[in-house]
C-alpha cells in the first residue's frame, strides 16, 4: 500500500446507508459533478461530462463507446474480506446492455456480481449489486462497458461503491 492511498483510506469520510449501516464511498466524483476522475478504457470509447441527461444533480458521464470499451473510475484501495456495495443510474440512447465491472484490488479479476446488465432505452436504469473482496489492493476500479459487438451511448449518474465498515 503506497502512503497516497493510506492517507486516502483514512480520510473518506464514514457515512450511513438508508439500512443504518457504516460505509465508506469508494468512488470519487460518482455524481459526476466534477469534470475529472473517470477515463475512457482505449480508443474505442469518448467520455466526457454532460448536461444533456442527469438522474440527479446538473450532470452526468456520457460514453460512446463500441468494441468491448467504454469508462472506468479512478482506482481506489480494496480490503480483503470487506463487503461492497455497488449501484449507478444508466441511460442509454442506443444499446440496451451494460457491464458494469469491478476490478478486484489486485486488479487480476474481476469480482462475483459483476456482469452485463439489460436497460431500458430512454430511460434511467438502477444498476447493482454486491461483493465480498477476496483480493484487496490499490488497484480497484468501477468500469461501464459496451458488450462486445455493440455501439452504444450511455449516460451514467450516481456512481457508488460503498465499503461496508
Amino acid at each position: 500500500m503506497t502512503v497516497k492511498s493510506l492517507i486516502k483510506s483514512l480520510t473518506l469520510p464514514l457515512m450511513r446507508d438508508v439500512n443504518g449501516l457504516a460505509v465508506r464511498e469508494m468512488v470519487v466524483n460518482g455524481d459526476m459533478e466534477r469534470d475529472s476522475n473517470w477515463a475512457a478504457i482505449n480508443e474505442y470509447a469518448s467520455v466526457e461530462r454532460s448536461a444533456v441527461q442527469a438522474y440527479n444533480g446538473l450532470y452526468s458521464l456520457l460514453i460512446v463507446a463500441s468494441f468491448w470499451a467504454g469508462a472506468w473510475s479512478d482506482l481506489w484501495t480494496s480490503v480483503t474480506g470487506k463487503r461492497y456495495i455497488v449501484e449507478a443510474w444508466i441511460f442509454c440512447t442506443s444499446g440496451t446492455s451494460v457491464a458494469v465491472g469491478i476490478r478486484n484490488g489486485e486488479d487480476s479479476a474481476f469480482v462475483a456480481g459483476t456482469g452485463e446488465f439489460t436497460v431500458v432505452q430512454n430511460a434511467w436504469t438502477k444498476v447493482g449489486f454486491e461483493f465480498t473482496e477476496l483480493a484487496g489492493g490499490s488497484e480497484a476500479h468501477i468500469s461501464f462497458i459496451t458488450p462486445i459487438g455493440e455501439e452504444t451511448t450511455m449516460y451514467v449518474d450516481n456512481v457508488s461503491v460503498k465499503e461496508v465498515v
